[in-house]
């Protein structure tokens, strides 16, 4: 008998969800640069994403196939830290 759940499973796409978490030290200029240039937010989503942040202690960037959630996550760490900023990234996965 044959399982065709196991196929089903390895052709579905798994997505992640980048969520910035508040962080006293990270400055504003710093993040709204961060989610338009590596996020590609308009400055009104990235003054919604920010407000958000401030309000919720985090905020979800956007929805992403996962391995392009882990390499935009990589970029932005990796241009947070060449600037000294304190970033605080998560990976979540999406069913």
């Amino acid at each position: 008998m044959y399982d065709d759940s196991l196929q089903k499973d390895s052709i579905l796409p798994v997505f992640g969800a980048i969520v910035i978490l508040k962080d006293a030290d990270l400055t504003l200029e710093f993040l709204l640069s961060l989610l338009t240039s590596v996020f590609r937010k308009s400055d009104i989503e990235a003054n919604d994403i920010i407000t958000d942040i401030y309000h919720n202690d985090e905020s979800m960037v956007g929805i992403y196939a996962y391995d392009i959630a882990e390499y935009k996550m990589q970029l932005a760490l990796s241009l947070a830290r060449s600037l000294g900023e304190s970033l605080r990234l998560e990976l979540r996965r999406v069913s």
